[in-house]
């Protein structure tokens, strides 16, 4: 961590949380209508990536041992449909030291560990959020698959569907964050 920024008290970087209607591309009207419903319930299916220094990182699924970890444009995640932007925090790491972080949390998410309950999207954003800022995604970002994974017949069907797909098609046009050399 830069101590001289700490002494400075100068302001750190913003750390961003953009959140998406995870939304199937033939049904896009009919889910963002349910996901609108379920946001009153403090639910919904969603994705989700974390901006910093105008780069937006998240996790999706591959068939490797290799990083699930990309990097996109902000507001940009192919796949879904942009709904907000929250403002987390700020981290007092410069861009180098943040590039840095974010190549040893990569080699921490191989693809292959994607799961739709306990290990997506949500869960690598809170865990960047954490490690940049110390401060939590909100919860209703990823409820629905927190809720979901204490359903027996919705565990099974997940843990069966994630050993035959690899649910990372729709994130087509990505930039995967290489291991670090250090």
């Amino acid at each position: 961590m830069s101590e001289s920024r700490l002494l400075e008290g100068s302001l750190g970087a913003p750390v961003v949380l953009n959140v998406y209607d995870l939304i199937h591309p033939d049904e896009v009207q009919r889910l963002r209508k349910i996901n609108n419903y379920l946001i009153f319930l403090g639910l919904g299916f969603f994705h989700s990536g974390v901006e910093i220094f105008g780069k937006e990182y998240s996790f999706g699924a591959n068939n490797s041992m290799e990083t699930g970890v990309f990097t996109v444009p902000p507001k940009q995640t192919v796949g879904a449909i942009y709904r907000q932007s929250i403002f987390i925090g700020e981290t007092v790491y410069s861009e180098y030291e943040v590039e840095h972080l974010i190549r040893t949390v990569a080699t921490e998410y191989p693809g292959s560990s994607y799961s739709l309950l306990y290990n997506n999207c949500n869960h690598f954003s809170n865990d960047l959020c954490e490690r940049l800022c110390g401060k939590s995604i909100p919860k209703w970002v990823n409820r629905l698959a927190f809720l979901a994974s204490y359903i027996p017949c919705i565990r099974t069907q997940s843990e069966e569907y994630e050993e035959e797909e690899d649910m990372d098609t729709a994130l087509i046009t990505r930039q995967v964050i290489p291991p670090t050399a250090v």
